[in-house]
Parts: structure tokens; sequence; C-alpha cells
């Protein structure tokens, strides 16, 4: 009789120790899967104004200082606004190829100068680190150079003439709010400041 009441306070305590380790509630339904993180949603197009990028960080190319803004890169971007990183495999570029297409490499040379390093190596450069992310140009660069001298090409009007007719000078501070209205009207799209 003691070993049946032995054997019955064990079972009671595994049942009692199964029950209270069952959940309350059903259990959690699965999350769905995060975005992918390297899948591309937009392009950035990034512009310098040349006498404020080499106030910042002193240029070693002084004649491509102009007044206008230059490209800096057509960026692939993810959801979360995220440049998405190139292919360090990426095909190579061949100057050969832009110079076949003179109307391309004159537009590349006058809108898209590197200040600090030649210019070919600079393409190369932002096709490699931007460009190659993006699954679109079938890791080809010049659709890449291509699509960027478009961008440039629709762009609304000319940035510094918008800046400057809504007293936005350089050499005078102002908030990023302000600069948005006629940033807006010179481009034609949203702008991101940074």
């Amino acid at each position: 009789m003691l070993r049946f009441a032995l054997l019955l306070v064990v079972l009671l305590f595994i049942v009692v120790t199964n029950i209270i380790s069952l959940p309350l509630s059903s259990p959690p339904s699965p999350s769905p899967p995060p975005p992918a993180p390297n899948r591309m949603d937009h392009y950035r197009f990034v512009q310098s104004w040349p006498p404020g990028y080499c106030f910042k960080k002193p240029c070693k190319k002084p004649a491509m200082i102009t007044e206008q803004f230059i490209i800096h890169g057509l960026w692939p971007v993810n959801k979360a606004g995220r440049s998405l990183k190139g292919d360090p495999k990426a095909a190579s570029v061949d100057i050969k190829d832009i110079q076949s297409d003179p109307a391309l490499y004159n537009a590349m040379n006058k809108n898209w100068p590197s200040l600090n390093f030649d210019n070919f190596f600079f393409w190369s450069y932002e096709w490699k680190k931007h460009g190659s992310a993006d699954p679109a140009f079938n890791n080809k660069p010049l659709p890449y150079f291509e699509t960027t001298i478009t961008v440039k090409n629709l762009q609304g009007g000319d940035l510094l003439t918008s800046l400057m007719n809504n007293k936005i000078k350089p050499g005078i501070s102002t908030s990023k709010n302000k600069t948005r209205m006629p940033w807006n009207q010179a481009l034609g799209y949203k702008e991101v400041l940074y």
C-alpha cells in the first residue's frame, strides 16, 4: 500500500508538472519574414556641389571645381532607405566602351567629374560599389552609366540658380527646410537632404 501511495504521488507530481508547463494559449503564429535587405526599391541620385565638397575635404583637382552641382553617383536603395552594396566580383569597366559613345563620354566628363581621382577610376568605383547592386543592369556597367546621365538630363532645372533665386546663396547658412521648395522645383521630384 505504501508503494502504491508513493507511486500515486510520483504520478501526480508528473501530471501537475506537465500541466504547469503547458502553454496557456495557442502558440504564436510565426511572424512573416523580414523584407529582403538587399532588394532594390528605388534609386538615390547623389549630387555634390564642388565648392562645398572641397571646403570640407581638400580636393586634389582644383581645376574641376565648378559652380554647378555634379553627379556623385546613382545608388540602388532598399525600402529602408539604405544603399545596397555592390558586387565586388562585378564586371570591370572598360574605358573603350564608354569612349565608343562620344556623347556619353563627354556627358560623363562634364557632369560626373571626380574631384580627387582620375574620372575613369571614380566611375569604375561607383559602378562596383553601387551600380552593380542592381540586377536590372545585368552586370553590365554601360547601362548604369547611361541611366545615370539620363537621370541628370531629366533633372528639371539648374539647382544652383533655383536656390539663389530663393535667396539661398553659397556661404550663407540656411536650414534644410528652407531649401526644400526650390530644390523640389529645380529637380522636379522630392529630395533627400543630408
